[in-house]
Order: C-alpha cells, then structure tokens, then sequence
C-alpha cells in the first residue's frame, strides 16, 4: 500500500467519523475521573512541547459531588430475619454536556 493509499484510508476513516458523530476525532479519549472521598480539589500538571517553545504548569480542579441519598424499605416477617444496618456506598457518574 502506498503512501497516497493509506492518507486515502485515513481521510475516508476522518469523513465517516465526522459524518456520523458531527465534531472532529479527537487524538485522545476522553477521560472521567471519579475523585476519593475527601478530595475538594485535583492537581493535574501538564507539559506543553514544541520545536522552540516549552511550557508547564499546573491545572487545578475543583471537585464538589453531588451527593443523592437513597432509601430502601425491606419488609421482614419474622426478627430472626432482621438484619443490622447496612451503608453501601456507589459512585454514580452523570455526564454533564456543554
């Protein structure tokens, strides 16, 4: 496969992508992050390079959860049945769009 052939691939793979989607393919993936317990802020560094230019810093997220409190009722019978409280924690991601 030649040169021309392969650009000729890529541009096809672009065009569909472009088509389908409506925005351009981005070279990386996007990410979600799900912070610790206790995190009210998030570091991230990061390094610009070029030819002649250099550049880093560090970028810093606020993180404020959202926190949704669920209840569940269980009907027992019998108190042989009862069992203690239980606190079951899970990360529910919600993607905002702009």
């Amino acid at each position: 496969m030649t040169q021309d052939e392969r650009w000729l691939v890529r541009y096809n793979e672009v065009k569909s992508f472009i088509e389908t989607n409506h925005r351009n393919p981005s070279k990386y993936n996007p990410i979600s992050i799900i912070p610790v317990d206790c995190i009210t802020q998030l570091p991230i560094g990061w390094t610009f390079l070029c030819e002649d230019y250099q550049k880093d810093g560090c970028m810093l997220i606020k993180v404020e959860p959202l926190v949704e409190e669920q209840h569940k009722t269980i009907v027992v019978y019998k108190e042989e049945d009862v069992k203690p409280d239980e606190v079951t924690i899970s990360p529910k991601i919600i993607e905002e769009k702009s």
